[in-house]
């Protein structure tokens, strides 16, 4: 990057001057780590996640949804529309654990 800056406008600067530049210029194209989040309390208050395991011990994520709060009502309307998207017929079949 130096080099071509000294190709290109024939001047020099130092390289944490051209980190800082160019860290300015990503986050004014991409927007920060925090800008999406900042924005999450327009749309709910609460994120309903589930994680699944597989047979490596590797985590990942099955669904999650938006709601207003985290309250028994919405925890059940999300289990119902999971249960219903995986065609789970039998509840025995599946394993819920919560982190409270």
């Amino acid at each position: 990057m130096l080099a071509q800056l000294r190709i290109d406008t024939n001047m020099d600067a130092l390289k944490w001057q051209l980190y800082h530049a160019r860290k300015a210029v990503r986050q004014m194209i991409d927007g920060g780590i925090k800008d999406p989040y900042s924005k999450l309390k327009e749309y709910a208050a609460e994120v309903l996640t589930v994680i699944g395991v597989d047979l490596n011990n590797q985590m990942y994520l099955v669904a999650y949804a938006l709601v207003e709060a985290e309250t028994k009502d919405t925890w059940g309307w999300f289990l119902e529309q999971l249960a219903a998207d995986l065609e789970l017929n039998n509840s025995f079949d599946i394993v819920w654990i919560s982190d409270k």
